[in-house]
């Protein structure tokens, strides 16, 4: 059960209930949000969360006071919380340009991510497009593919979003540099492990089934 796209964590009470349910089943929950959440609620929560994708959409407080409308802090905060908690945390990271693009913020994000969190918590760089109100051009194909280049240089796992492109896509051996997974839009195809363990080097694969 995944909870996601109006933010899960507005719906605390609901999401938390409905987790309950769904692990008495034998079932698993997974958590898209925005990570802004106090850690007494964050405590409840997180034990009856499988995996999780939180939004890290700066490294600048100023960012999220602006844009935002909230702190930068607590998004950090429940992230290492989660990670202690034993989930499997992911990472987003929307790229608008002009605003949180430079090549210092990205750098920050992938060495906090690295740091904190772990060098292989997957990062997901997404482009932007524009809606609603904020009017700025969307993300060029060159300042993703230039984000994602600055990303591995620390992290082992940096995906591409929002854009179609071959490259950023696929999961490979942080060991051998091997195709473990193929992905072509929704398509995916498990081509390079083997019981667990990459193909080729026989590296334990970083990877839930």
């Amino acid at each position: 059960m995944a909870y996601t796209y109006n933010e899960p964590l507005v719906g605390f009470e609901f999401v938390r209930d409905c987790s309950r349910l769904v692990r008495q089943e034998g079932g698993k929950n997974v958590l898209v949000t925005n990570g802004f959440i106090e850690e007494t609620p964050a405590a409840e929560l997180l034990p009856l969360v499988d995996a999780l994708n939180v939004d890290i959409k700066s490294m600048e407080e100023g960012f999220y006071k602006k844009y935002c409308k909230g702190a930068l802090a607590p998004v950090l905060r429940f992230c290492r919380q989660a990670v202690k908690a034993g989930c499997h945390l992911e990472v987003t990271n929307l790229i608008i340009p002009g605003l949180n693009d430079t090549d210092k913020g990205l750098e920050q994000l992938a060495a906090w991510i690295h740091d904190e969190l772990g060098p292989l918590t997957p990062l997901h760089l997404s482009a932007y497009h524009p809606e609603f109100c904020l009017e700025v051009p969307p993300t060029s194909g060159e300042t993703l593919h230039r984000a994602w280049d600055i990303s591995r240089k620390t992290l082992a796992y940096v995906y591409m979003g929002n854009l179609f492109t071959k490259a950023g896509q696929d999961t490979l051996c942080p060991g051998c540099g091997s195709l473990l997974i193929g992905r072509r839009g929704y398509q995916v195809s498990v081509v390079g492990l083997r019981n667990g363990s990459c193909a080729r080097c026989g590296r334990k694969a970083d990877v839930i089934t």
